[in-house]
């Protein structure tokens, strides 16, 4: 069984170009939900809803997810209704932004 924190540790490998941060340490992951079979769905958003990105970090998010041994299917759901704020970064990175 694919477990969250495998995700987790996948979802930190992916980057937004044009930040140094991962997109789980960004706060753009905002749900992982594993299912019976190893279905995962994932619920995300990005920095701004304009991102010129999007699809090439959402698709990266789902490659990388498809690494794991045994994960039968991904989906990456974007969501546009919730408004990303600074403060949704992992406050470790939030720290070492302001310095």
């Amino acid at each position: 069984m694919v477990t969250k924190e495998q995700v987790i540790e996948k979802l930190k490998t992916v980057f937004d170009p044009h930040i140094p941060i991962s997109v789980y340490d960004l706060g753009l992951i905002l749900d992982i939900n594993i299912k019976e079979q190893n279905r995962v769905y994932i619920k995300m958003t990005f920095t701004t809803p304009a991102c010129p990105m999007k699809k090439i970090i959402a698709q990266k998010v789902e490659d990388s997810i498809n690494e794991l041994d045994g994960v039968k299917e991904v989906k990456v759901e974007l969501m546009y209704n919730i408004k990303w704020t600074p403060e949704m970064i992992n406050p470790k990175f939030r720290e070492d932004q302001e310095d």
